[in-house]
């Protein structure tokens, strides 16, 4: 009961290592208190509430790598383990370079999510300041409509509003001089309601996108109207498929504008003053993918939904067309449906039986049992195609159309051109929308129409706006296909593990949170849902909510995917929010004391971008660009400073500052408030601006070395 003296005592007597043998801590933690100095070792074997292996393997762990001899053949005898002589005696220190490819996800580990549309209230809120309202040049009669009655309501409710008319070209949109603007909302894509001839990027969504660019410099928001481009009840029929491509490239461009981003809103077919002043309550209100109907406003959630047991997917007899079917996910498609008794696989690619590997495809296939037809045909060219369908044996009809043909041209949106918008959603998008007509047109009934589409217009991903924009259209055609009462299912993966939608898209890395799936299990998902009658639009992802949602909510909330994390959600990195950041740069003692604390932060920002478990590879005088940074990565890094900071920070903020020394005097200066042209203190030595000059052209290298591949690519 003296168990003060007797811890004395022993320590007097040399006693360095102690040990408690009880059902807790408790010991420990007095003993503690008594022997406070350096050079104690105190362990418990055992914590209330705490796995007791666990725990005692710890304690003994501990005291070995103390000092203390431990009997490790008595404890492992039972496990039958060997000892390694081999293994180092000090502790690991590896760090990974190369990503690793991820563990795949289980079937039954995946989620089978859908969008669900929940009520919120349409009350007059008022507007205020400055508003511009974006028409794109050349309208009709029902645009004109739907722009006076906006324009009217969102004046009766407060605001100032300036129409600007975006011509219909390629060039740079020219702002007005209205003053600071309070925010813009877009109307062009009320003309995306047929295909342009030719083909093409359709108007309005060259428009916004053009929109987006040139108000890059402001912090005003860009919000996007659209008309009949989703689907709130299963008996709301998507009147324009084209329209959605607007809804895929904003929610990136919410993922990487953060605050310059403002929302999406759907319209009703026709025009009408309700629906007007019922937009002017989404302008001013809290959610940022919204529908105006008859009944109300309603916001865009992310739902679980449920999932049917994985099985085989059996295609109807008959001809399976599969386009992009030589590629490796094509391929992959192609023998598991001939593994379960396809007839007649079609396969379509640009190359056809000149592609690599189809020859022995085709050998794999047919002794799988399956007939084999390799054939070159774009799916973006529609008469092609037609050709290509009106040849199918009448012995064996089209029933089933798979359609995983696609490209990927990522970038950020600052960067992304309708040239390269326009090569993503020709194979994509231009090929879903052919093979839906056409079968319309010229085929019987079919039992399957099976659109490979993707998180990244489901979701957003970052970098991949052209890839949503052509995925979000998938998504709108199987919903419209679905009202019609016609076969059509889009899947919006996740990311797959192997060849073909790596990350949320081809030949992206999985991003936190997400793990890739197993194709197999995949595969098997699908004749699940198939099996299940599933028409419409899923969502099929290996998600850790707690560990997503923070990155994907790290520069803006969304109310998107609240309700689906199963905790509480932490920021990402354990990174101070910007109030305490502003606090300590505002109590920091001196000048250097503040620079010392922006530098800090970016580097650790930068170290976080990378991958980096420290700072260490980040300090110094080397370029973004030598770190490995490429345009997402800048955007990222530029997007988690202004939400540490609060600043306004360009998107060319990493060209114009190219190590993180510049960019941390740089931030420093906007925090200060002060005149860069006057603080000569903070300015570049000559050196640094060589650095930065060199760092500049290397990534205008970069880019030219981007074109040339693309350019390529193109030739082949």
């Amino acid at each position: 009961v003296r168990f003060a003296d007797m811890v004395t005592a022993l320590h007097a007597q040399g006693a360095t290592r102690w040990l408690e043998l009880g059902p807790d801590a408790v010991l420990t933690a007095l003993a503690q208190q008594i022997t406070d100095e350096d050079g104690q070792v105190f362990v418990p074997a055992m914590r209330r509430s705490r796995p007791q292996t666990e725990t005692f393997l710890t304690a003994l762990a501990t005291l070995w790598t103390n000092g203390t001899d431990v009997h490790w053949p008595t404890l492992f005898t039972a496990w039958n383990a060997q000892p390694d002589p081999d293994v180092p005696t000090y502790p690991f220190q590896r760090e990974r370079f190369w990503p690793a490819e991820a563990e795949a996800a289980p079937a039954d580990r995946a989620g089978c999510y859908t969008a669900s549309w929940r009520s919120v209230p349409d009350t007059a809120a008022a507007l205020s300041g400055t508003w511009l309202v974006a028409v794109a040049d050349g309208g009709d009669d029902r645009e004109r409509a739907w722009t006076e009655r906006i324009v009217r309501a969102m004046t009766e409710n407060g605001a100032t509003v300036h129409e600007l008319v975006v011509p219909d070209d390629d060039g740079p949109v020219a702002l007005p001089d209205t003053g600071r603007l309070a925010g813009v909302l877009s109307l062009a894509a009320l003309r995306d309601r047929e295909q342009p001839p030719g083909g093409g990027v359709p108007a309005g969504l060259a428009a916004n996108l053009r929109l987006a660019k040139a108000l890059q410099n402001t912090d005003a928001p860009l919000w996007c109207a659209t008309s009949e481009a989703v689907a709130v009840t299963a008996a709301d029929r998507i009147g324009s498929p084209l329209a959605a491509q607007t809804w895929g490239l904003g929610r990136v461009a919410a993922l990487e504008l953060g605050s310059r981003w403002g929302g999406l809103v759907d319209l009703p077919a026709e025009p009408d003053d309700r629906s007007s002043t019922r937009l002017c309550a989404a302008l001013a209100g809290a959610e940022d993918q919204v529908a105006v109907r008859a009944a109300g406003l309603f916001a865009r959630r992310m739902a679980r939904a449920a999932a049917p047991a994985p099985r085989p997917w059996r295609p109807a007899p008959g001809t399976v067309l599969i386009t992009g079917g030589t590629g490796g996910l094509g391929a992959r498609v192609a023998r598991a449906l001939a593994a379960e008794g396809a007839e007649h696989l079609l396969l379509l690619s640009r190359r056809g039986a000149d592609a690599p590997g189809a020859a022995g495809l085709a050998g794999e296939l047919r002794d799988l049992g399956a007939e084999v037809s390799l054939v070159a045909c774009d799916v973006a060219d529609r008469e092609a195609l037609a050709r290509v369908i009106d040849e199918i044996p009448a012995g064996r009809p089209l029933r089933t159309v798979v359609h995983l043909a696609g490209i990927t041209d990522d970038g950020v949106l600052d960067k992304l051109t309708p040239e390269r918008l326009a090569r993503v959603l020709a194979a994509k998008a231009d090929g879903a929308r052919h093979l839906d007509e056409l079968t319309r047109e010229r085929c019987g009934e079919l039992a399957d129409f099976v659109l490979f589409s993707s998180l990244a217009g489901f979701l957003g991903n970052a970098g991949q706006a052209g890839y949503a924009a052509a995925n979000a259209y998938l998504d709108a055609l199987a919903e419209r296909r679905r009202a019609d009462g016609l076969p059509g299912l889009s899947v919006a993966w996740g990311p797959w593990s192997g060849a073909g939608l790596a990350g949320a898209g081809d030949g992206h890395r999985p991003a936190g949170g997400l793990t890739a799936l197993d194709p197999d299990g995949a595969l098997d998902a699908l004749g699940g849902l198939l099996g299940d009658g599933r028409r419409g639009t899923v969502a099929v992802a290996d998600v850790d909510w707690p560990a997503f949602a923070p990155h994907f909510t790290a520069i803006r909330p969304s109310p998107l995917v609240s309700g689906l994390a199963d905790g509480p959600v932490a920021a990402p990195d354990g990174r101070p929010d910007g109030p305490s950041l502003a606090k300590r740069f505002a109590e920091a003692a001196g000048a250097q004391d503040r620079l010392d604390l922006v530098r800090e932060t970016v580097w650790a920002e930068a170290a976080a971008v990378l991958g980096h478990a420290s700072t260490d590879r980040v300090i110094g005088d080397r370029g973004f660009q030598e770190l490995g940074f490429d345009s997402l990565a800048a955007v990222n890094l530029r997007n988690r400073l202004i939400v540490l900071t609060g600043l306004r920070l360009p998107a060319t903020v990493l060209f114009d500052h190219p190590t993180p020394e510049a960019l941390a005097e740089h931030v420093m200066r906007e925090l200060s408030g002060e005149d860069p042209d006057t603080d000569s203190a903070a300015a570049p030595a000559d050196g640094a601006r060589d650095v930065a000059d060199d760092e500049i052209d290397a990534l205008d290298l970069q880019g030219l070395l981007e074109l040339a591949r693309n350019t390529e690519g193109l030739a082949r």
